[in-house]
């Protein structure tokens, strides 16, 4: 049981800075938190700044996978990807 345990836990802090990356998308997406109605991808995305698409192109590899699929069809796949 220790074994597994200590392997559990070793999956969770490999995965650490790649959740921290996710967290830090999905805030970006939130914005302001100023949606009204459902929140889709693209409700979420036809509220984005400029500013802030720029600053989830740095983070395209951490988005879920839906997000990703909405990120690429209004901006493309990011060159450093």
């Amino acid at each position: 049981m220790e074994r597994a345990e200590n392997l559990f836990a070793a999956t969770l802090d490999a995965s650490h800075p790649g959740r921290i990356r996710m967290v830090e998308a999905i805030r970006i997406l939130a914005g302001d938190g100023g949606l009204a109605g459902q929140p889709t991808w693209a409700n979420l995305f036809n509220m984005l700044t400029a500013e802030r698409a720029a600053e989830l192109a740095a983070l395209y590899d951490a988005l879920p996978d839906g997000a990703r699929a909405e990120y690429e069809q209004r901006y493309g796949r990011p060159a450093d990807v």
